[in-house]
């Protein structure tokens, strides 16, 4: 039985996701849709790659109407 391998554009997904955080989403979605043809692993890593920057970009938007909001 072979093993499956990673995708390698859903690992440079989740490493774009922290550093790039608009690059990790586009190699999350380039990812999920190689890995729905070649059937290879690291599809838990393209999704966490397309959520997590979105996240962050919530969270940031937050903080800073917070911050804008307390120095008024």
């Amino acid at each position: 039985m072979v093993e499956k391998k990673y995708n390698i554009f859903s690992v440079l997904a989740i490493i774009f996701a922290f550093l790039f955080p608009l690059a990790g989403i586009i190699f999350g979605v380039i990812a999920l849709k190689q890995i729905k043809k070649t059937k290879e692993k690291g599809r838990g890593l393209a999704i966490t790659a397309i959520v997590l920057p979105i996240i962050m970009i919530i969270l940031v938007g937050i903080v800073w109407a917070i911050v804008q909001s307390i120095m008024r």
